[in-house]
């Protein structure tokens, strides 16, 4: 059911990245005025290709329902983005994501950026183990 992304992954992993966008648009509509993805198709397929990330997918039956991007950098592993389709969460396809990464590669830990109104994320890597390692704090 994981496996790594290959080029045909590219679309669907981009569609997932506008559900991320949209989410992100709603909590904080000045720090993401637009409702483009973090990473259009072009670099979707480039990251897919690039030998020093690493883009997995969640398949069920030749259907993608999650994807996770993320390096290995010295003795972690950093996790860039990671979304399950709207309509497959709770059905622990980010947890089996995670728990690849953990299981597949001599790292001392894994470490994640995740922005403070995405209380659905906190609670999913809070129950997954995460804890805080800093904030990051502005004042406008």
């Amino acid at each position: 059911m994981i496996r790594i992304a290959n080029e045909n992954d590219a679309l669907i992993i981009h569609e997932l990245l506008k559900q991320i966008v949209a989410l992100h648009h709603k909590l904080y509509p000045e720090d993401f005025p637009y409702s483009e993805p973090k990473y259009d198709l072009e670099q979707v397929i480039a990251l897919i290709a690039d030998k020093t990330k690493t883009v997995l997918v969640y398949d069920e039956n030749n259907t993608v329902w999650g994807y996770l991007i993320g390096w290995k950098k010295q003795d972690f592993f950093f996790i860039d983005d990671l979304c399950v389709d709207e309509n497959k969460r709770g059905h622990s396809i980010g947890k089996q994501l995670v728990d690849y990464i953990e299981e597949s590669l001599n790292i001392s830990h894994i470490q994640l950026n995740v922005w403070l109104k995405n209380t659905g994320a906190l609670s999913f890597y809070e129950r997954l183990g995460f804890e805080p390692l800093k904030y990051v704090l502005r004042r406008k």
